[in-house]
């Protein structure tokens, strides 16, 4: 069993800041002028492409920014004379926010009179918030695409989380499945890519993990020794020389415990803004969300007694940064 422990900041690894070539590398001084100005508003004033102010926090989410040489993602960071603030400009298709794209029957993988599991693209979140209504109001009209009375959450998936998501459409329904859900019965597996290369092709984490506050108003979660156990069992599917492709096992269903647990292992999830802070990314890996998928379910139906098990096909943007990988020399 592989435990992973809290690392200590010295032990911090850098992987090389290499953009690829459609990809300049733009880099700045910031001038007496310009001091105290937040890092938002002076890129947006920088760069060449007119943006939103939200779409200028969302590439720093991306890992694009280097201030000094370090990785910074809050466009509110004031910036001090003589800092050399660099950034990677992506090319124009990539540079505003994604807006995920509409519900339509072709992301239903499975249906029965009971239930429905979709294949969530990302950019959904479950409640509202600045970027729109929650995915229950969503739900509400695309009930009425597939001719069902009501579809209702089972269970949840991050915003930026794409793949299988289980929907039941009476509340008898969704009593029985989110029993499921709490007797741990339903088999999940998620895939992930995620930064550099691990060192074992197979483990498991394990850890207590409670709430610790919030980064970028967003709720923060990390081990602690109070918290609720989190059990997350992993496999190396591919790699390369800078990112791996994982298969993960949840065995608890804890808020991020994917995401903690592949952060505190050193690993964060590509396009994890939230929890890859801390560690510096793979510049030329820069995806527009975090790429971790929810593959599939596995689970007894609790009314017709019947196994079901689906998978939910890897989406574009996730197939689109799968590493290569490697080949090994000839003796």
């Amino acid at each position: 069993m592989v435990k992973h422990k809290k690392k200590n900041p010295k032990d911090k690894k850098t992987l090389h800041y290499a953009p690829r070539p459609s990809n300049p590398l733009k880099s700045w001084t910031v001038k007496t002028s310009e001091a105290r100005i937040m890092l938002g508003a002076f890129l947006q004033e920088k760069l060449p492409t007119p943006l939103s102010s939200r779409d200028v926090k969302a590439l720093l989410e991306r890992s694009l920014c280097r201030i000094n040489g370090e990785t910074e993602r809050f466009a509110s960071r004031r910036l001090r004379p003589g800092e050399r603030v660099s950034f990677l400009i992506p090319a124009e298709s990539e540079m505003h926010r994604v807006t995920p794209e509409r519900l339509t029957p072709n992301h239903v993988i499975f249906e029965d009179e009971y239930c429905v599991i979709l294949n969530k693209p990302a950019g959904y979140s479950a409640t509202p918030n600045k970027s729109g209504p929650g995915l229950p109001e969503i739900l509400k009209g695309f009930a009425d695409e597939i001719g069902a009375r009501k579809l209702l959450l089972v269970h949840r998936l991050d915003r930026d989380t794409s793949g299988a998501l289980l929907l039941a459409k009476d509340g008898r329904s969704l009593d029985l499945l989110s029993a499921l859900f709490k007797a741990r019965t339903i088999k999940k597996a998620y895939e992930a890519i995620v930064n550099g290369q691990m060192k074992s092709e197979k483990g498991v984490f394990k850890s207590f993990m409670a709430r610790r506050g919030e980064e970028g108003g967003q709720a923060f979660w990390a081990s602690a020794a109070a918290g609720q156990e989190a059990i997350t069992e992993y496999s190396v599917l591919t790699s390369d020389n800078v990112s791996t492709h994982l298969r993960l096992f949840p065995r608890t269903g804890r808020t991020h415990q994917i995401r903690v647990h592949l952060s505190e292992a050193g690993h964060p999830i590509l396009g994890d803004g939230l929890y890859g802070r801390k560690i510096k990314l793979v510049a030329q890996k820069a995806p527009r969300r975090q790429l971790l998928h929810a593959r599939g379910l596995i689970f007894v139906h609790p009314m017709t007694k019947r196994p079901v098990a689906v998978q939910a096909p890897l989406p574009k943007d996730f197939q689109d940064y799968l590493p290569k990988p490697m080949t090994r020399p000839q003796s």
